[in-house]
């Protein structure tokens, strides 16, 4: 078999463009982070992946999705785990996940905290 594996972080700003112009002739497809895209944007990167070989992680369930699924858990803590993280594990995994979601100014004040402050958690 002659396929190549493209990788896309969907994180990364423009990555549903990204992804949406890789050839999936021979292609298969590589998509992480799926949970930080937009509504908007889960809907049209769903609708381009239909009958397209494609491995799409996330780290959070998704149960409305009609795809097959392997469920791969790990022994970290996470927001899924049902395990208390401390306050500087969920400010650090909200600002992971919701960085290309939201811009720095909304995001430090949802989790009301400064800009400066928000910079230095990454």
């Amino acid at each position: 078999y002659d396929i190549t594996l493209s990788y896309v972080d969907l994180s990364v700003s423009n990555s549903v463009e990204k992804a949406m112009k890789l050839p999936t002739e021979n292609n298969l497809l590589f998509l992480s982070n799926f949970q930080v895209l937009k509504p908007l944007e889960r809907e049209k990167l769903l609708e381009f992946i239909k009958n397209k070989s494609v491995i799409l992680h996330t780290n959070s369930n998704i149960e409305d999705l009609e795809l097959p699924c392997i469920n791969l858990s790990d022994n970290e803590k996470n927001i899924d785990s049902n395990q208390i993280l401390t306050i500087d594990e969920y400010v650090k995994y909200i600002i992971l996940n919701y960085q290309n979601v939201f811009p720095d100014t909304d995001l430090s004040k949802k989790l009301g905290i400064s800009r400066k402050s928000l910079w230095e958690k990454r």
